[in-house]
């Protein structure tokens, strides 16, 4: 069977995540790449399920913007754009 990928809350086939990615801009996968880590390590610090990560809840994004912002190492823009 395909290998699926998440993207957006939404599993894809390989083939269509090659897709979605060959659609974006080499700076915007990369900025991409770094939101998922980031978003990742702050499920593992807090130990959040994997079954509560994907989709994310509301709950799990507010937690998720305020780590970020008090990390002191994201402005508001940086923390918009890993919101989307």
């Amino acid at each position: 069977p395909p290998q699926l990928h998440h993207h957006g809350g939404v599993q894809l086939s390989d083939a269509a995540s090659a897709y979605v990615v060959a659609g974006l801009a080499s700076s915007s996968r990369a900025t991409y790449n770094s939101a998922n880590k980031r978003f990742w390590e702050f499920c593992e610090s807090r130990g959040i399920p994997l079954e509560h990560r994907i989709p994310a809840s509301e709950l799990v994004l507010i937690e998720f913007v305020t780590w970020l912002a008090q990390s002191g190492r994201y402005v508001p823009d940086s923390i918009r754009t890993y919101l989307s």
